[in-house]
């Protein structure tokens, strides 16, 4: 037979009475709006004896120490303890067990908190750079001053070592040293429209 803390995990068991005492102690915590829900227990009937009735009271976890109060107020003998209990249990590791559980239960365990269904994390924020600048595109007397710097290089070369030929290599030299000369040339022009000197903050 199931017991009412398996049927609902909210409750927590409380205190075992007679059945009298169980009564008076339920009305006295419906009085003040808290609840009690009673469970007949036949103790001794598991072990051929006698059955002795008892009703174990339970109450909702969060209620607990409001329901103590109310048990010392109307049965000052009891104090809600496991050692100030009545015997309950039909074995001394059944008991020592329910007071482990019962101590567990009103000191630190806490149901899960179930999810929020409305949280929304926020969203991630990431860092999305610019589109680069475009390419430039270079000038033409720029182009041919790469041209003439690079294959006046290679006409000195072929020119020494394929023909023999000085004139050849004198050629590719001095179209090397134009490339050059207009290449540091280029590089000293300015916009005539640009007020920047240059200077980065």
């Amino acid at each position: 037979m199931s017991t009412p803390d398996q049927e609902r995990p909210d409750l927590i068991p409380l205190i075992d009475l007679e059945p009298a005492e169980a009564d008076t102690v339920a009305d006295a915590m419906a009085n003040v709006g808290l609840e009690a829900v009673l469970h007949r227990l036949d103790i001794g009937a598991r072990e051929g004896t006698m059955a002795k009735a008892l009703v174990r009271v339970y109450v909702a976890r969060s209620q607990l120490k409001d329901a103590r109060s109310v048990v010392r107020g109307v049965l000052p003998g009891y104090a809600g303890t496991a050692d100030s209990r009545p015997e309950t249990l039909g074995s001394e590791e059944e008991r020592a067990w329910a007071d482990i559980v019962a101590e567990l239960r009103s000191d630190g365990f806490t149901e899960p908190t179930p999810p929020n269904p409305g949280y929304r994390p926020d969203p991630v924020e990431r860092f999305v750079p610019p589109d680069p600048p475009p390419i430039p595109r270079l000038h033409r007397t720029t182009v041919l001053a790469w041209i003439g710097l690079v294959g006046g290089i290679i006409l000195a070369i072929v020119g020494v070592s394929a023909f023999d030929e000085t004139s050849v290599a004198l050629l590719g030299i001095g179209i090397f040293v134009v490339g050059f000369v207009s290449l540091i040339y280029r590089m000293r022009e300015r916009d005539p429209d640009d007020d920047d000197d240059g200077a980065v903050v």
